[in-house]
């Protein structure tokens, strides 16, 4: 997505532009949901004592904790809003008319996937700590 977000890419007759970075996008969203469904059913099954405990999934959950993950969000949050505004301010230059797609796009593309990741990041950090709330046992 990153590669394509500042022109297309020509190899030989074929063009990579924008179309291929709507999709490149969504592969992205796609492969880390697939990621976040991993970490939640290990973290669920090592929690659960259904399978031993992985020591590179401990180290990493000493450091993603709640905080991390909400800090990390809110950097996607604000980098894509952020992108986000300077697409509008573009549009106004132009005095609201009409943009050429393949411009403006790129820009679009890159803010909706950092806002969609953002808030992934964030309600993903909650639901971890959720999960990793122990039941007392009275």
């Amino acid at each position: 997505v990153l590669f394509l977000s500042t022109s297309p890419f020509s190899f030989g007759t074929d063009v990579l532009d924008i179309h291929t970075m709507v999709y490149a996008s969504v592969m992205v969203l796609t492969g880390f949901q697939a990621i976040l469904f991993a970490v939640y059913t290990n973290h669920y099954a090592v929690n659960e004592g259904l399978v031993p405990g992985d020591p590179m999934m401990q180290k990493l959950g000493r450091w993603l904790k709640l905080e991390t993950g909400l800090v990390i969000g809110c950097f996607l949050l604000v980098s894509g809003f952020a992108t986000t505004l300077i697409s509008l301010y573009r549009w106004s230059q132009t005095g609201w008319g009409d943009l050429d797609p393949h411009q403006t796009m790129r820009l679009v593309i890159l803010s909706s996937l950092c806002i969609a990741m953002g808030a992934q990041v964030c309600f993903s950090s909650f639901f971890l700590s959720i999960l990793s709330i122990r039941k007392i046992q009275a």
